[in-house]
């Protein structure tokens, strides 16, 4: 009887020892203080039933890279700004080349067709002089039926 109870003693020290080890086993094991370090498997992939998140070099490491983003973004905004402005500028100073062009354009035709009628003006003026020199002076007599008398006369 008393190894009986030795035993059964034993037992439960055993039972209790275990169930201790149990919950410490529990309370300290990867599941719940998040280890990182069990988190991968051996192919470096994340086993999901172990992830608890990130850890915060995570987390700062994301929100540093974030930011660097945000500024090589606002960086590349404000290049294209800048070209915009410049292609602008550009474009309106072709425009206005491009319309003072037009105007001396404009201006050279207007020239040209001024000195163009002064000189038709002066072609008309020197026409009209000839035709009054030939119809006043050269040809100013009209030829009489006597003048034309004269010819054809005689027969060959």
């Amino acid at each position: 009887a008393c190894e009986a109870k030795i035993r059964t003693h034993e037992q439960k020290t055993r039972q209790t020892e275990e169930q201790l080890a149990e919950i410490a086993n529990t309370a300290f094991s990867d599941m719940l203080t998040e280890n990182s370090k069990n988190l991968f498997d051996a192919r470096s992939h994340i086993i999901v039933d172990r992830w608890k998140g990130m850890s915060q070099d995570q987390l700062d490491d994301i929100r540093h890279q974030q930011l660097t983003q945000i500024a090589e973004r606002q960086k590349i905004k404000n290049a294209e700004k800048c070209f915009d402005e410049t292609w602008k500028q550009y474009s309106n100073a072709i425009a206005k080349q491009a319309i003072i062009i037009e105007q001396q354009i404009e201006d050279d035709k207007r020239q040209y067709n001024h000195c163009l009628a002064n000189e038709n003006k002066n072609l008309a003026k020197i026409q009209r002089e000839r035709e009054d020199y030939l119809n006043k002076i050269l040809y100013r007599s009209a030829p009489t039926a006597t003048f034309y008398q004269q010819f054809n006369t005689t027969s060959r």
